[in-house]
């Protein structure tokens, strides 16, 4: 079988640029093992790690080691004699994806292109992304990469795995840091729903935020996973009334006129009635203001008229 053929069928990426680094790394690794005894068995179980360093996914390493030993009695002798023509091999590719694409998707369609592949590779990288943001690898296409194209533009899918991963790694941890919000603002419905009910607006997250969640939920809160918070957030707003609320604001406005023009008065009256009122207990005083309080706002009520 003819070296871009075989190449077609073994790796399927998505880029210049990971096909580059796919073929220098198989070439890096052969070259190693190339004069053992057995370069084949020793290239076999080196190259999964060596992919992983260059964040390919064990599947895809799989795939590729799986489909020589399918293709080729020889394995070893098809590597030797690819590694000859290394700088060809991604153009090679590029020829032979073209030639397939214009041939029909039969060629590759059971090897669909791994998008996010490089986060995958790394637990590290999949726990920070499930941390931050709640997203899980099922998530990825619909949340993590509208979230990496606000982040870096369209066409980062084109930039080597390495160079995404260190970004993502990058970025992680800045947010880890600096934006103990991050889990709010992957939100879109969450950021409005706070700014309607609380009035607060992303910028104002660390100083009015933070403090109201402090208190609703105490202290060791950000600790929680970010999908645990939303929920959370998320239910206790569905119950809680929009600041500016017009039933609200007349409430407040009758319960500061109440306070001020009736209960006051009213107050100091009952006082002042009160024969020898320093020998009262706390007790007896507080059972008076609550005697008063009662008396006053039945009589405001509107029921009572």
């Amino acid at each position: 079988m003819d070296p871009q053929t075989t190449l077609v069928t073994l790796v399927v990426h998505d880029s210049p640029a990971a096909v580059a680094s796919w073929f220098d790394g198989v070439c890096d690794v052969f070259a190693e093992v190339r004069g053992s005894d057995d370069p084949w068995s020793q290239f076999r179980s080196r190259w999964p790690e060596a992919a992983a360093a260059r964040f390919f996914t064990a599947d895809q390493a799989t795939r590729f080691i799986d489909g020589l030993e399918q293709l080729t009695p020889a394995p070893a002798q098809l590597l030797a004699d690819l590694i000859v023509h290394r700088s060809e091999l991604p153009q090679w590719y590029a020829t032979a994806t073209a030639a397939a694409a214009h041939d029909g998707p039969a060629a590759t369609a059971e090897q669909p292109t791994d998008r996010f592949g490089w986060v995958s590779a790394d637990p590290h990288c999949v726990d920070g992304v499930q941390r931050t943001f709640g997203w899980h690898p099922e998530h990825y296409d619909s949340h993590l990469g509208p979230h990496l194209d606000d982040l870096w533009g369209t066409g980062w899918e084109h930039h080597p795995p390495e160079h995404k991963h260190a970004w993502l790694t990058e970025h992680l941890a800045t947010s880890d840091a600096t934006d103990a919000f991050g889990w709010v603002a992957a939100d879109a419905t969450l950021v409005a729903r706070i700014e309607s009910v609380l009035s607060v607006r992303p910028e104002h997250y660390p100083d009015r935020l933070g403090p109201y969640l402090l208190q609703l939920w105490g202290t060791g809160w950000e600790q929680h996973p970010a999908d645990h918070k939303r929920g959370w957030l998320t239910d206790h707003l569905a119950h809680a009334r929009p600041a500016g609320d017009k039933d609200q604001q007349v409430d407040e406005a009758l319960a500061k006129e109440l306070a001020e023009q009736v209960v006051g008065p009213a107050l100091a009256e009952a006082l002042a009635a009160v024969p020898d009122i320093a020998d009262l207990s706390a007790a007896e005083i507080y059972a008076l203001v609550e005697e008063v309080l009662d008396t006053e706002l039945r009589a405001a009520s509107p029921a009572t008229h």
